[in-house]
């Protein structure tokens, strides 16, 4: 009988995307618990996950949107 699941297997190019967002929202929230919501910008998070700021934007529409 063959166990394999019936969910079909993420892509590398989604897997890519999903570990993306997870390295985003684990700096967003070092950062947010560091500098609290006002002092946090958009550029400190990107520099905490490794990535452009523009990079965000293709994950999240702006810094409201990451936090919540």
């Amino acid at each position: 009988m063959n166990m394999r699941s019936h969910e079909p297997s993420l892509t590398h190019r989604q897997k890519v995307k999903e570990e993306s967002r997870r390295a985003i929202l684990e700096a967003a929230e070092a950062v947010f618990s560091e500098k609290g919501f006002h002092d946090a910008s958009l550029t400190l998070i990107a520099r905490q996950a490794g990535f452009a700021v523009g990079t965000l934007y293709l994950y999240f529409e702006d810094k409201a949107d990451l936090y919540g």
